[in-house]
């Protein structure tokens, strides 16, 4: 168990590093568009993006991305090189022609969408330059994928870094510019051109020399099994867009755009935080692959526990901070027109380890070629979503969007979890989450005392300081985490370059 321990830690560490640089980007980039634009303009922007976006389910139809992941690390394993060159070109050419199709229907059309969705046609050409971003970014998360099925964790992790990097550069140089709200449209189209130059000559060169990434002579019994696995998946991301874009839809049709606006400062705020925090199992997926093809289930068991209370350690105590102080993060983040979106923050702050939870989940089924039990539970969630969304939108704006969000997630981690302990015969270890979450409301009601009571902001960050060292020192003391799993992986750590 201690290789595939160290493999995921490994894989952790440095997506870890490279999430919480990206989200750093994300939230430059935010603070950027919301000092230069009005809430009712930073609404558009996303209500735009969302649009589009939704239709990214259908990029590739029933061969998604992540079958990259699981497939490349299994024939690699079996040395089956041919196998992994028809699979990369299959899906490139299925997802590049997909992407140009669907992107090329929003062009074309950008006017009539620009008019119906937005009630305006002077929108269209912020719709064309967002449709031309859309065909061309799927090449490049495509070799993302390529890299995670290989295991190259240093070029996933650059990969991952430069298309925000460059979108926030860009973005920065266009705004400067005076290009107005146009900056980021114009600067998601270079971004995604140029992470792809870069990242497409490291593939060819450092990782798998394969100059043609396109066929029009497809394997049918490759595409067969693909499909056979992929085909939930496709239902899987057509029921996780819900969580990320339809809440923008629904709010710039049942709201307003200033919704929409407040809504893209809430949602991101706590989407970044369980995207670090979970990015364990952006490489948990091939090394579940692998215990599976073993039949190791006792391995899979022992990684889900340990998963499970290393997430509620470190996610707990953020969704604490982030409850208590929401007005303040929207104030220093967005400015104090957002701190309207303070309440929604609160509700969906308290999603955070769900969501955390069920993309853990989620890596097992996935692993284990299990995705139709995924489809079961998140088709509820994503139905639960959507018709709380209709129901309470129009009554509370932007906070009913968040609890429909919450709602849906704490259904589907229960469903979920209801699964995973059937299949893998899981214990649970009630007890140590027991001390996690009475040692996190200890946490909670001495923060909040001292937020009460200490006016002097300085003084006031020094005690919660000392709070969270505390905390640290008690998981310690009540053998939550145990001294002997940190000296485990001390070497590791110390023999990174």
């Amino acid at each position: 168990m201690a290789g595939y321990s160290k493999r995921i830690v490994e894989g952790a560490f440095f997506v870890t590093i490279s999430s919480i640089i990206i989200a750093i980007l994300g939230y430059l980039l935010r603070l950027v568009l919301a000092r230069n634009l009005s809430v009712e303009e930073y609404g558009l922007v996303y209500a735009i993006i969302s649009l589009v976006t939704i239709f990214s389910i259908f990029v590739g139809f029933t061969v998604p991305p992540v079958s990259l992941v699981k497939y490349i690390s299994e024939f690699k394993t079996k040395g089956e090189t041919e196998k992994i060159k028809k699979l990369i070109r299959i899906i490139y050419t299925f997802h590049f022609v997909s992407a140009f199709l669907i992107g090329s229907i929003f062009i074309i059309f950008s006017k009539t969408i620009s008019k119906g969705y937005l009630g305006s046609e002077k929108y269209f050409i912020l719709i064309i330059l967002y449709s031309i971003f859309f065909i061309i970014v799927p090449l490049f998360s495509l070799l993302k994928d390529i890299f995670r099925g290989f295991q190259k964790i240093n070029y996933y992790t650059w990969a991952n870094i430069s298309q925000p990097f460059f979108l926030l550069i860009f973005t920065l140089l266009f705004v400067s510019l005076d290009y107005g709200i146009s900056s980021v449209f114009i600067a998601y189209i270079l971004s995604a051109f140029s992470s792809l130059i870069i990242f497409y000559f490291i593939f060819i060169k450092k990782v798998f020399n394969l100059k043609n990434l396109f066929t029009l002579n497809f394997d049918k019994s490759l595409i067969k099994n693909i499909s056979g696995f992929a085909f939930p998946l496709f239902l899987v991301a057509l029921f996780d867009i819900v969580y990320g874009r339809l809440d923008s839809i629904l709010l710039s049709k049942l709201a307003s755009l200033k919704d929409v606006g407040l809504y893209n400062a809430a949602y991101p705020t706590v989407s970044s935080i369980w995207g670090i925090v979970s990015s364990v199992v952006v490489f948990l997926i091939p090394i579940i692959s692998e215990i599976s093809a073993k039949e190791e289930y006792n391995k899979i068991r022992l990684t889900v526990n340990t998963l499970y209370k290393y997430a509620l350690v470190l996610v707990l105590p953020i969704m604490t901070f982030i409850f208590l102080f929401s007005e303040s993060v929207l104030n220093i983040l967005f400015g104090n027109e957002y701190i309207a979106a303070a309440t929604a923050l609160k509700i969906l702050s308290l999603g955070i380890i769900m969501q955390v939870l069920i993309r853990i989940n989620n890596a097992v089924f996935i692993g284990n070629a299990n995705t139709k039990i995924m489809v079961k539970f998140l088709m509820v969630g994503s139905i639960l979503n959507i018709f709380l969304n209709l129901l309470l939108i129009p009554i509370m704006g932007l906070n009913g969007a968040a609890i429909a969000m919450v709602s849906s997630f704490f259904v589907m981690l229960s469903i979920s979890m209801v699964f995973l302990k059937k299949q893998f015969k899981l214990k649970w270890d009630i007890l140590i989450y027991i001390k996690i979450i009475l040692l996190n409301i200890l946490v909670y009601f001495l923060i909040l005392f001292l937020k009460s009571y200490i006016n002097n902001p300085i003084l006031l960050l020094i005690l919660i300081v000392i709070v969270g060292l505390t905390y640290m020192l008690s998981i310690l003391y009540l053998n939550i985490i145990k001294i002997d799993e940190i000296k485990r992986y001390i070497p590791f750590f110390k023999n990174k370059r």
